[in-house]
């Protein structure tokens, strides 16, 4: 007895463990393609709301100090916390599916027995890097709105940073002219000092 395309019903029935877990290792690398892609920027995000949102504004002193309120955000304590539990319980299941898939490489799938074994697995594998990945979107949705304020405030920050040395570095050459032009004002040296260590 064949089947519709001519394979035999015993060779159709010992290939299915071996389809079964191309299957699952298929699913499980798109699962994990997916988390990965949802937790590339969120490390840095975090990192920029608790910089924004961390204080450092509140111990400056003048001008620096004035600009680092500027940039402060309200940012919940709730968000480290969360985050800390969230990056260790996804690391956590990322190395169980790359465990997954060390103990079972394909060229094994030959043999009916390991094949459904490496199905179970790395099925298993899949539906938790699927149930990370929705608690990365949850947590997305729940502090959205200060990760982005943070990325805001820190591109700002950074391009307030970038003009102030450019204008620095345009008085220190306009200095060195003078100096040249044994024009200088002895006090402008120190002057531009203070302002690159401030910016």
């Amino acid at each position: 007895m064949s089947g519709p395309v001519g394979t035999p019903w015993w060779r159709r029935d010992r290939d299915a463990p071996r389809r079964e877990a191309s299957a699952a290792r298929e699913a499980a690398a798109a699962a994990m393609l997916e988390l990965d892609t949802a937790l590339a920027d969120l490390p840095d995000a975090v990192a920029a709301a608790e910089e924004a949102g961390g204080g450092t504004g509140e111990r400056g002193h003048g001008r620096a100090g004035a600009r680092g309120l500027q940039h402060r955000i309200s940012a919940p304590d709730s968000l480290t916390r969360d985050w800390r539990d969230l990056s260790t319980h996804a690391d956590a299941v990322i190395g169980h599916y790359l465990q997954a898939l060390s103990n079972h490489d394909a060229a094994a799938d030959a043999d009916p027995g390991r094949a459904r074994t490496a199905a179970t697995e790395l099925g298993a594998a899949a539906t938790a890097l699927r149930e990370v990945h929705a608690q990365v979107v949850r947590f997305r949705e729940q502090y959205g709105e200060v990760l982005a304020t943070a990325a805001r405030a820190r591109a700002t920050a950074a391009r307030s940073v970038s003009a102030a040395r450019e204008t620095t570095a345009a008085a220190r050459a306009a200095l060195d002219a003078a100096v040249a032009a044994a024009l200088a004002d002895p006090g402008l040296d120190a002057a531009l000092k203070s302002e690159a260590k401030r910016s």
